[in-house]
């Protein structure tokens, strides 16, 4: 005897992958408050709706958190986890000016540490001479 089995997908698809918003990715230094304790994050993409952060900050699913970042404060509420990294929807979502302003300010970094990099290449280390005969 043979069975056919058919499954249901539909349930899937809106679970998997519901984003309607596009998302900037982005490395920026990030505060979370939970339970009223202030713990560092990392934020790594970013849209209008939600953000993908790394912590290790005890977080579980449905917690609501503190999304501070610059002048941008929202609660948030952690809707998946995978190891260290945390996907979490704002209870309101952010204006397009702050979105902008966070994205800048994750490119400001980014160069600064980049231009710091080059010049501390430039910079010759203390007690290094050169010596220039052969």
């Amino acid at each position: 005897m043979q069975a056919t089995v058919q499954l249901d997908n539909s349930i899937w698809a809106s679970t998997f992958d519901r984003r309607t918003v596009s998302r900037s990715s982005l490395v920026l230094p990030i505060l979370v408050i939970v339970d009223g304790v202030r713990r560092s994050a990392l934020l790594r993409n970013l849209s209008s709706a939600g953000a993908m952060i790394a912590t290790s900050a005890p977080l579980s699913l449905l917690t609501t958190i503190e999304f501070q970042c610059g002048s941008v404060r929202t609660a948030a509420t952690v809707l998946w986890q995978r190891g260290s990294d945390f996907g979490i929807e704002f209870s309101q979502p952010i204006s397009e000016r702050e979105l902008r302003q966070l994205i800048g300010r994750s490119i400001a970094v980014a160069d600064w540490r980049k231009g710091r990099v080059r010049s501390e290449l430039l910079v010759r280390p203390r007690n290094c001479s050169f010596n220039t005969e052969t």
